[in-house]
């Protein structure tokens, strides 16, 4: 599966601390190019219409999780612009620094509020189509090197998904292997496919009674023909 690039949620100073600061560097370029289109699109912007062709553009290239960040920042600046939003905007946790360490006011949209507030409303139509896993559907989060998942079934968080496959079938990964804080996982909608993933990139193990009977017939077959694979003579 093509990835849209990983977002970055935590600020400067902890990505500094935890040695990830190429990853923030990228996912700050990436927030800015997205902000830039954002503001682009919306000056042309007639309807409500056309600004649901925005969302519709934007999330296809930048993924849904970049965009809310940044809308999400948008309503924690403005907030006298959107204060029926800022529930909304609050979940996200965006990191709002001191200056001149502040980057996340570089995201603020140059844009008229009204414009602001129905792209959001877009984002938030889409997402309650979406029925996407999260963190309240786990019974225990990933906690990264050490925490081992093997044998488990793992939610896959969207951000790491491209656009299309942003559903709840292509979250569900089967943790075959880990080995050097990597996690070897299977699609549990396709199990021919595999791929190495870190362990943030899960919200964490998936609660039993959530587990739909698809997943359950894909695995056991799946494990079925890897022991017989092995067995073999």
């Amino acid at each position: 599966m093509e990835r849209i690039k990983a977002l970055y949620k935590n600020s400067l100073a902890h990505a500094v601390n935890a040695n990830q600061v190429e990853a923030w560097n990228e996912s700050h370029r990436e927030n800015i190019r997205c902000k830039k289109e954002v503001e682009d699109l919306l000056e042309n912007c007639q309807t409500k219409d056309d600004v649901a062709l925005v969302h519709k553009k934007i999330i296809d290239e930048y993924g849904m999780e970049r965009l809310d960040w940044i809308l999400a920042t948008n309503v924690m600046y403005r907030r006298e612009d959107h204060l029926d939003q800022r529930g909304w905007a609050c979940q996200f946790n965006i990191p709002m620094g001191r200056a001149p360490y502040d980057f996340s006011k570089k995201y603020i949209l140059y844009c008229p509020a009204e414009a602001i507030s129905q792209l959001i409303h877009c984002a938030q139509e889409y997402r309650k189509t979406m029925k996407l896993y999260d963190e309240k559907d786990c019974i225990e989060h990933t906690k990264g090197e050490g925490t081992s998942y093997m044998g488990k079934i793992l939610v896959l968080k969207p951000e790491t998904l491209a656009n299309e496959y942003q559903r709840p079938e292509f979250q569900l990964i089967y943790a075959l292997d880990q080995y050097d804080n990597i996690i070897k996982g299977v699609d549990l909608c396709d199990t021919t496919q595999t791929n190495d993933y870190f362990p943030e990139e899960f919200f964490g193990v998936i609660r039993d009674d959530l587990i739909p009977e698809w997943a359950e017939k894909n695995l056991q077959s799946f494990l079925m023909e890897l022991n017989d694979i092995v067995i073999r003579p």
